[in-house]
Order: C-alpha cells, then structure tokens, then sequence
C-alpha cells in the first residue's frame, strides 16, 4: 500500500537523515544509545575498528553495515577506548544468514581496519599485533598466516553453526509433528463426543415429536367428546363462556363508537361541570377582593378609632382622681384594661375592668371578684374571658 500524499514529506526526510549522517562525527556519537530495547546477548555483534574517532562520520559506519549485512544489522551502541566499538543487533531468526554474510565479507572489513569481530560471546576474528620493527619484513606472510587461520576458524564455526541449525530445524519439526498429533487425537475424541450428542439429541427430538402428536390427539379427541355430548357440564360452561364472550365484544363495539349515548352524556356533564367550575373560579376571586377590600376598610377604620383612642387617653391621664363605685359606670375615651383599683373585702378581692368597644368605640367599665390567694395570671385570665362574655353580649 503506497501512501500518495505523504511520499513528498517522506522523501524530504530520508534525504535530511543522509545529509544529517554525512555531517555528524562519530566522536559525537561516542558512548550514545541508539536503540532503547535492550537485546539479549545472541543477538548482537560487536566491530571494534581501529580509527580515530575525529577521523570519521556516522555514514562511515553505516555504510560498511549495509556493505556487510545487508542492511540486517541495526546500530545499538558506540563507544570507544583507543578504537571505535560499535554494537549491532539483529534478529535471532536470521542468525544463520547474518553469520555468513559477515563471513563471506570479512575482507572488507579487514580493508576498512577491522581489528577484532564478536558474535554473541565468540570471537570470529582477531587481528594480530605485528608493529614490532623487527617483523615488518614478515608483514605479509603474517597477514597471509592470520587470513588462513581465521578462514579456517569462520569455517568451523559455520559448520558448528549450520549443525545447530540444523538440530534446531528438526527439533522444531519434531515438536510440530507432537503437536499435530495431539490435536489430530483431541479432534477425533471431541467428534467422537459431537456424534454421540448428536445421537442422544435426535432420540430426544424424536421422542418429543411423539408426544407432541399424542397430546394433539388427545386435545381432538377431547373435543369432539365435548362437541358430541352437550349435556355435559363441560359444554354447557363452555356454551356460557362464549355467549359472554361474544356479549362482552358486543358491547364493546358499542362502546368505541362515537355515537355511543352513554359516552354522549358523560361528554356533556363534562363540559357543564367545566363551565360551572370556571364560573365558581371566578365568583371566588370578585368575593376574595372584596373581602380583601373589607379588611382594608376595617384596618384603615381601627387606625383611625386607635389615633382617637390615644388622644382620649391622653385626656384621662391628666385627671387628678378616679371614682370607685359598687356599681357599673360607662366612661367614654380609654382603649386599654385595667386592673389597678383593688377592694379588699376579708378573702375576696374586687377588680375594676376597663375595655373599649372596638365598632362603637364606647369604652365601658366592669367588676370582677377574686380570692386574695389566686395567682396573677389566673386573675388576668379571668379577666380576658369576662371581657370576651361582655363583648359578645353587646354584640
């Protein structure tokens, strides 16, 4: 699948990342991670080569990776100590295959100064020392001797390679024959298991159907008994139970039509009783704004009677004395009560009750006897309740 749209911004970066590798040192790069996974350990290749790390870029070091491998080999680690150590990794399903390319070129990785090559924990190549002055006329057979025995080590340890891999494929293979076994054997058991259910299932769906028809039988047969014999107390209930059947659907057609007289009639009582509570609904709102109306006048009228009320009182505060009678005396012009002429006759005390008539605005006078020993709020109590008599009396 080819991605149109993204193939300009694709190509635009893989061309930054080439520039960006020709440009970058590899002493920048030294002691840097590359890859956050970690790897196990027979998955990874070690190049140790002997150059300066000023000396060269990071496209050096890919280059002779891709040269190598095939592009197999990804770059996990650099570090250096007086060399350039770069470790890769690869995956472990291409061992075989890694292992033979690095094989087939080791020269040139030897041209490019190769100094020492680790695979997992085996050391495939090692380069010699021969800088002594007194070997530089043997350089050549010495290289010439290291080249044999190295290509001699690759070779055994390709052939030890290639004999695992090869143990390895038919361990494999013998794993996956167990394997297709087991399954082959656990497939017959559970259709072995499938039939028999399947057997069982058809013997009970069989004998289902068996009775199905027989109770069916046994249904008709009930019936024409029923329909044959109509003095039977069976019929004659069931003859019952159809006539009200049909009566009930009867009226119930009757009941759905919309001239149906009953319906007609609730409908019309209906409408009267909304009328009449829409007239009520009114009449209660003009009669609560007149007693709303009442209220007012007959607060605004207390106002009033108050205001005189007080001024009569006023009055009657500035006399010197009051008489005190036996006998009841009307007085105009106070608004409260009075409990303060006392008679004081052996155990009976007389009170002296002063209350204003709040619609004549007459304010009358009245007596009360109580013993010496009762409380003062059952004397006053007392009071209340003749003054409530009188008032009624008036009234």
């Amino acid at each position: 699948m080819e991605i149109t749209e993204a193939k300009e911004h694709i190509e635009t970066y893989r061309a930054e990342l080439r520039e960006f590798y020709k440009s970058i040192s590899v002493s920048l790069c030294l002691e840097k991670r590359f890859n956050s996974v970690s790897h196990l350990q027979c998955e990874t290749v070690t190049f140790i080569f002997d150059w300066k790390p000023e000396e060269h870029v990071l496209q050096d070091i890919k280059g002779i990776l891709s040269k190598v491998s095939g592009k197999l080999l990804v770059i996990k680690f650099i570090g250096s100590s007086t060399s350039i150590c770069v470790t890769c990794s690869f995956p472990f399903s291409d061992v075989g295959f890694t292992v033979l390319r690095m094989i087939e070129n080791i020269y040139i990785l030897m041209v490019q100064g190769l100094k020492k090559l680790t695979f997992c924990n085996l050391t495939l190549w090692r380069r010699q020392d021969v800088r002594q002055k007194e070997l530089k006329e043997k350089d050549q057979d010495l290289l010439q001797h290291t080249e044999v025995i190295s290509y001699i080590i690759l070779k055994e340890a390709e052939y030890k390679l290639r004999d695992t891999i090869s143990s390895k494929e038919k361990e494999t293979i013998e794993l996956k024959q167990e394997l297709s076994m087991a399954q082959v054997t656990e497939e017959e058991q559970l259709y072995e298991e499938l039939t028999v259910l399947r057997s069982q299932f058809n013997e009970i769906q069989k004998e289902n159907k068996k009775l199905s028809d027989k109770l069916s039988k046994m249904k008709i047969e009930y019936l024409r008994s029923l329909t044959s014999n109509t003095d039977s107390a069976a019929s004659r209930v069931r003859k019952g139970m159809t006539f009200e059947i049909d009566d009930c659907k009867f009226h119930l057609k009757a009941m759905t039509r919309p001239d149906y007289q009953p319906l007609v009639d609730n409908k019309r009582i209906i409408e009267k009783l909304q009328e009449r509570i829409t007239l009520m609904n009114m009449e209660l709102v003009t009669e609560r704004e007149h007693n709303e109306k009442i209220i007012k006048d007959i607060k605004d009228h207390l106002k009033d009677k108050e205001a005189e009320i007080d001024h009569e009182y006023e009055e009657v505060d500035g006399c010197d004395s009051l008489e005190i009678d036996h006998e009841y005396e009307e007085v105009d012009g106070c608004d409260s009560l009075s409990a303060d002429d006392y008679i004081f006759k052996d155990q009976i005390c007389s009170l002296l009750l002063y209350r204003n008539n709040p619609i004549t605005g007459q304010l009358t006078r009245s007596r009360l006897e109580v013993h010496k020993n009762e409380t003062l709020p059952t004397v006053l109590d007392k009071a209340y309740k003749v003054n409530i008599y009188r008032a009624l009396a008036l009234m």
